[in-house]
């Protein structure tokens, strides 16, 4: 069993931080171990003790009502106690339906909670020049500029399109009506008129009106949530740019680069478009020529990721880099080159940095991480993503809890704020491979519905006028 490094007080905080919005009022200590122990045992499984890892409980507060600090024998005993079945589970359980208890993944923030590296004593970014890096001497660049990519396997028609829905016909309908006027006044019926049925009066129109109170429809009906604020960042016009999105799984990092890169092309831009996580290859399905690591070896994807630097350095090359949810390599590479922000603003290109976060607290560890690893840019965006939020619930009470804690405010400190509106089409969009231009402009095979595409279309107008704020950051 290899020795744990013993955390300064400066982690032992750090790591409070993160605790901190995940506990509130009227929490019961148990419930919340059951539901945070796969958080727990991710960070004993990195560098951190048990002992560590009570300390930051206790700092902050998370304790039994008695007070009493955790730690590292009590919080191990406490947990399992707190995994062990309910009272009364196994007598209940009818034993040809007992399973045996499967494993589970651990939570996507989880992987953003590594173990705190020694702290490095920050030095002056030296400039760097494009000379100080080897260039490339292959006839084929290294890495090649994104493009659109045509959708493969779609079904095609020659002919007209074909209807999913046909209009039935109204057989007797049409028999009815090729019928003459005096064959129809001949035809016999069953059918008593009011006339014909004892003391049925016949409907007569008068004069008399509806004269009681009318419902006011106008004020019955919700209303109309005001947009957002938007907010404006630095202006990087004519600098090259490389962009990180960094964010917790199903945050909608993907989707936003996409538009980022859909964008810029039809600008007249060639960004490089590189997808660090190896195991997911979304973008590929999208654009061709897609820069991935070729292996899946954090330390040779975090070397490639230096190398992709280098090169848009030299070069002079825009581009959108997608880490992945839980990744940890660019977290790694700020860690064992401090002021790494610094370094590549003093080599002529411009960091962007976009930190997707839904309305959970738990969402911004992979910022607030960043942070602490001195990876924090001049030109940064904290992204709320509405994809997330309830039917009938508003951005503000989506959000209350993530905007109440105080990793909040930290970050907002030296973020701008930006909401990415909910694309109700996403899943037409997806099942096609397309691009966001071609569902809205129907030159997909097959297109879009009605509906879907002018949902696409109206978040496409949301998206440019959301982020008009930051339009100098895009290549």
């Amino acid at each position: 069993m290899s020795l744990k490094r013993r955390p300064t007080d400066a982690d032992i905080d750090a790591l409070a931080e993160i605790f901190r919005p995940l506990w509130r009022q009227g929490d019961i200590m148990r419930p919340w171990l059951r539901q945070h122990h796969e958080l727990l045992r991710s960070l004993v499984h990195g560098e951190w003790s048990w002992a560590a890892v009570g300390a930051a409980l206790t700092k902050v507060g998370i304790t039994y009502r008695t007070g009493k600090p955790w730690t590292d024998k009590r919080l191990r005993s406490e947990l399992s106690r707190a995994l062990m079945p309910l009272k009364g589970y196994r007598r209940r359980t009818p034993p040809d339906l007992a399973q045996a208890p499967t494993a589970t993944a651990p939570p996507p923030g989880a992987a953003a909670l590594v173990a705190p590296t020694p702290a490095t004593p920050m030095v002056p970014a030296p400039p760097i020049s494009a000379t100080s890096f080897p260039l490339t001497t292959a006839d084929t660049p290294r890495f090649k500029p994104a493009s659109f990519r045509v959708p493969q396997g779609l079904p095609t028609t020659s002919g007209p399109p074909l209807h999913q829905f046909r209009p039935r016909r109204a057989r007797q309908l049409v028999q009815l009506n090729s019928r003459s006027p005096a064959d129809a006044r001949r035809q016999p019926t069953n059918t008593p008129s009011a006339a014909q049925v004892p003391g049925a009066t016949p409907y007569r129109p008068g004069p008399a009106k509806f004269t009681g109170l009318r419902a006011d429809i106008v004020n019955l009906a919700p209303p109309q949530q005001p947009e957002p604020e938007i907010e404006h960042g630095l202006d990087l016009t004519g600098q090259t740019k490389i962009i990180f999105a960094a964010g917790r799984g199903k945050t909608g990092k993907t989707t936003l680069l996409r538009w980022l890169t859909e964008t810029s092309i039809r600008k007249g831009g060639t960004p490089i478009l590189a997808d660090v996580d190896p195991s997911n290859a979304t973008f590929s399905a999208y654009f061709a020529d897609v820069a991935r690591p070729e292996t899946d070896n954090p330390a040779g994807v975090t070397a490639w990721l230096q190398e992709l630097i280098e090169y848009c350095i030299n070069e002079r090359q825009s581009a959108l880099v997608d880490l992945g949810g839980g990744d940890t390599t660019l977290r790694s590479l700020a860690a064992e080159m401090p002021g790494l922000a610094a370094h590549i603003e003093a080599a002529g290109m411009a960091p962007v940095m976009f930190h997707l976060t839904g309305p959970q607290p738990e969402d911004l560890l992979p910022a607030l991480t960043l942070a602490a690893r001195g990876f924090t840019p001049v030109a940064q965006a904290l992204v709320f993503n509405e994809y997330s939020i309830e039917p009938g619930a508003t951005r503000e009470r989506a959000f209350a809890r993530l905007t109440a804690s105080d990793t909040y405010v930290r970050l907002m400190a030296d973020c701008v704020r930006l909401w990415m509106p909910r694309l109700h089409a996403a899943e037409a969009v997806e099942s096609r491979q397309c691009s966001f231009a071609a569902a809205r402009d129907g030159t997909i095979n097959p297109p879009l519905g009605l509906f879907d595409a002018a949902r696409v279309r109206v978040w496409l107008t949301a998206m440019d006028r959301r982020f008009a704020g930051v339009k100098s950051w895009i290549p």
